[in-house]
């Protein structure tokens, strides 16, 4: 998590850098290792995925980060079993569904995980239908 906020203090290109090193290695992981690390790169993702939400002006191009983060999330998943991937895809439904409050209104709104959630279920989807 450290990384991912180092990479975020440098701007939107070391983000992208730090999910696309990240989906590389996800590809890569045997079976031992995606157990051993699938949990910690999904909670990464996960928090990258907050970025409308928690960062909204600090990048010019959030659609790149989520892009990056989406595609290291789906090279994770491609690795994981169906028992390994259906703990993880509730607890990213119960992140979606889960109430966020606009700071300055008060207002209860999720549409910025929705966004990111979609994304990936569009992917997954393209991915697996090949």
């Amino acid at each position: 998590m450290s990384s991912y906020n180092r990479a975020l203090d440098s701007g939107a290109e070391v983000t992208c850098a730090l999910f696309q090193m990240m989906a590389a290695l996800a590809a890569k992981l045997d079976r031992t290792s995606v157990l051993s690390y699938h949990s910690k790169i999904f909670n990464t993702c996960l928090m990258a995925l907050d970025l409308r939400h928690n960062h909204p002006q600090s990048f010019h191009s959030i659609t790149e980060v989520e892009t990056s983060v989406v595609n290291t999330l789906v090279a994770l998943i491609l690795k994981l079993s169906e028992s390994s991937f259906k703990p993880l895809f509730v607890s990213l439904l119960e992140w979606t569904q889960s109430n966020l409050t606009h700071t300055d209104t008060g207002t209860s709104y999720n549409v910025n995980r929705n966004i990111a959630f979609y994304k990936l279920v569009n992917q997954l989807t393209e991915k697996l239908r090949y």
